[in-house]
C-alpha cells in the first residue's frame, strides 16, 4: 500500500473531474501557462489542470489500496476512486464525513481511512462511518494519519496535537512530553507523520516548529536542520 500526501499550500495540482466516458487511459499534458487560470488537459477522462491560488478541489493526499485502487483526497470535493477503468466521488451524500478532506490511509484490516475537517471516517468497502463516535473528536480537523507495525492508529489535528490510538485506548501522546524550546503554537501545528524502516515515528511541523522522532521510549527535537547545498559539476 502506498500513501502520499502533499502540503495543501504547495499544491499545483487539481483535478478537474468532467466524466465523459470511462476509457481506462488517463492522458496528461500539463502546461506552464498563466498559474491562476484552469487549463483542462486534452482527453476525455477526468482531467488533471494545473492550479495555484485555487483552494477548492486540489489534491490533498493519495493512496494506493492493496486491490491497486487509487484514492485521493481533496480539499472540498471528497474523495475519489479509480479502479483503473473509471473514477467514482464520494462526498457527504454518500456518508463521508465532510467533503474537505486530508490524508488518506488504509489498516491492517483493509478499512480506507480519511481524515477530515469533522474528524476520521472509516470506509469498510460499502459504508462510511465515524471512526471515533465522540461528538468532540468529530470537530477536529485531521492533518496527518498513520498506522505503525503494531496496528497503532496515530492521528494529528490542527491545534490538537497528536493522538495515538491502541483500538482501546486514546491518548494525547505530545503532551506527555515537555518542550521548553518551542512555542505551544509550534506543538499543536503538526503537518505529517511516517515510521521509519527502523519503527521510529517521525512527526513534522508547521511554522518552523521543526522535526520530532520517537523510538518508542524516547522523544528526540529536530528544530534546527542543517541546510545543504549540493552542486553538479561535468567531468572534463
Amino acid at each position: 500500500m502506498n500513501n502520499h500526501c502533499l502540503n495543501i499550500n504547495h499544491l499545483l495540482l487539481s483535478l478537474l473531474f468532467v466524466v465523459t466516458s470511462c476509457n481506462a487511459q488517463v492522458k496528461t499534458d500539463l502546461t506552464n501557462e498563466n498559474t491562476n487560470q484552469q487549463t483542462p488537459i486534452k482527453g476525455d477522462q477526468p482531467k488533471i489542470v494545473q492550479t495555484q491560488g485555487v483552494t477548492s478541489g486540489n489534491i490533498t493526499c493519495e493512496l494506493q489500496d492493496r486491490d491497486g485502487n487509487l484514492w485521493f483526497s481533496t480539499s472540498g470535493e471528497g474523495v475519489y476512486r479509480f479502479d483503473g477503468k473509471a473514477f467514482t466521488n464520494f462526498t457527504t451524500k454518500d456518508g463521508l464525513c465532510d467533503n474537505y478532506t486530508t490524508t488518506i490511509i488504509q489498516d491492517k484490516s483493509g478499512h480506507i481511512l480519511i481524515g477530515t475537517n469533522a474528524g476520521i471516517c472509516k470506509y469498510d468497502g460499502k459504508i462510511f462511518s465515524k471512526y471515533f463516535e465522540s461528538d468532540s473528536l468529530a470537530k477536529f480537523d485531521i492533518t496527518s494519519l498513520l498506522e505503525d507495525r503494531v496496528g497503532n492508529i496515530w492521528f494529528s489535528a490542527m491545534n490538537k496535537g497528536i493522538y495515538r490510538y491502541d483500538g482501546t485506548n486514546l491518548s494525547n501522546f505530545l503532551y506527555k512530553y515537555e518542550h521548553p524550546f518551542l512555542a505551544d503554537k509550534h506543538e499543536k501545528m503538526i503537518s505529517d507523520i511516517i515510521q521509519d524502516i527502523k519503527g521510529n515515528i517521525w512527526f513534522s511541523s508547521f511554522n518552523r516548529g521543526g522535526v520530532w522522532r520517537y523510538d518508542g521510549k524516547t522523544l528526540l527535537t529536530f528544530s534546527h536542520l542543517p541546510i545543504i547545498t549540493y552542486s553538479l559539476k561535468m567531468k572534463k
